[in-house]
């Protein structure tokens, strides 16, 4: 996993254009690593060295997230599952992420 412990704890606030980014990086030294031609797609490398992309990865740990808090002991840990009434601005929760990249 190449980025994907250092950019989930953060991908709830990390704007689509800094994922994007931190996915040119990752796709740069993954073509790097491997020496890969200019004409092989980033799905083929990423597919046969078996690595997720960020955004699969950051989709991975809010699953994981979610399902740790929904079985959480301390009973107010679920309460940050609950959706807010009024949501003024345009920003993702955690708990979004299970359904922003699909």
């Amino acid at each position: 996993m190449l980025f994907g412990h250092t950019v989930c704890p953060s991908g709830g606030t990390a704007s689509n254009s800094s994922i994007e980014i931190l996915q040119r990086y990752q796709n740069k030294v993954l073509r790097a690593i491997v020496n890969a031609p200019w004409y092989t797609s980033n799905k083929v490398i990423h597919a046969d060295l078996k690595v997720p992309t960020i955004r699969e990865e950051i989709t991975k740990f809010s699953v994981k997230y979610r399902d740790k808090i929904t079985t959480h002991p301390n009973e107010i840990a679920s309460t940050l599952l609950e959706e807010e009434e009024t949501r003024r601005l345009k920003r993702f929760k955690l708990t979004d992420l299970t359904t922003r990249y699909s």
